[in-house]
């Protein structure tokens, strides 16, 4: 098994290669093959159900009742998961370092197969505070990929306008066209603030009105290059379980996202290690047992202490 390498760290973003994960994109595609996608939907930190335009879902039923498909998630989640704790650990441990409620801390690992159609794209951001990794296995080599963004400069532009006036966008637009001359622009809203994304070859922006003036927010991109047969874990969430300096300057100002994507058909696997608190020996998370869309993998009391272990 090849080891762990490191992509990014800035966000940290881990890969690891192996033939597996060429036999589980190969199961996932002919399973998906005679499987239809629904529209996917979620809850937003304000108890809003936001419901998707260009992202698709499969029953995660229908997915996992390959015995083949299910025994290589477990697989990872039980040998192989654990040595990207290991891995960030090495990276981010300092002087300061610690866990939050390390005694209470408990796993679990929800997995989701998705289906982003074209025009899809995924503003900078981060992860939920109790998000350690978010795993991605990209179910064919023609899929963009993911982007790591960094904040760049903010412009202040003067002007009252309305936030959704068109007179408003189309100054925006010549202000970026300025800004990168000759370079396409593409658009894309955001499912968490419902603002408008603006991507150039190489660049984001985002605009917002703030005391009577425009923000607008530059920020570089840069696509990620995985190497093939690779499954990749991001690091970037807000502050969470996890306390450290290394960790909070690799995120500091980094983002991820998608840039809008031409193909038809985008499939791909994620899976989100979660890590929360709980006086209850597991974690069950809100959406066991009604969620049909994620298969939730609830590491045993045993398996929690020693993940806990491994970031300690």
């Amino acid at each position: 098994m090849e080891r762990i390498s490191i992509i990014s760290s800035s966000p940290i973003v881990l890969a690891h290669r192996s033939e597996v994960y060429k036999e589980l994109t190969s199961l996932l595609i002919n399973k998906l093959k005679n499987l239809n996608s629904t529209p996917f939907h979620f809850t937003n930190k304000n108890n809003e159900v936001v419901e998707e335009k260009y992202r698709n879902t499969y029953l995660i039923n229908e997915v996992f009742n390959d015995r083949a498909i299910l025994n290589i998630i477990k697989n990872f989640s039980i040998n192989i998961l654990p040595k990207f704790l290991s891995n960030l650990k090495n990276h981010i441990d300092g002087e300061e370092y610690k866990l939050n409620n390390k005694e209470l801390l408990r796993y679990c690992l929800r997995v989701r197969v998705f289906e982003d159609l074209e025009g899809y794209s995924l503003q900078p951001h981060k992860d939920s505070g109790d998000t350690i990794f978010s795993f991605i296995l990209q179910l064919s080599a023609e899929n963009i990929k993911t982007s790591i963004y960094k904040n760049e400069k903010y412009y202040k532009l003067n002007g009252t306008y309305s936030e959704k006036s068109d007179i408003l966008q189309k100054k925006i637009t010549e202000i970026i066209q300025k800004i990168c001359p000759n370079e396409k622009i593409n658009y894309g809203i955001s499912q968490f603030r419902k603002n408008i994304g603006i991507w150039t070859d190489n660049k984001f922006f985002r605009y917002e009105i703030h005391d009577n003036s425009i923000k607008l927010q530059e920020l570089q991109e840069q696509i990620i290059e995985i190497p093939e047969n690779s499954i990749y874990a991001i690091c970037n969430s807000f502050e969470g379980v996890i306390y450290s300096e290394k960790l909070n300057n690799a995120n500091k100002d980094n983002f991820h996202g998608v840039r809008p994507t031409l193909q038809k058909s985008r499939k791909l696997l994620i899976m989100d290690l979660i890590a929360q608190p709980t006086s209850n020996e597991v974690l069950i998370m809100e959406g066991v047992n009604n969620d049909k869309n994620s298969y939730y993998l609830i590491y045993s009391p045993e398996k929690c202490r020693e993940l806990t272990d491994l970031l300690s």
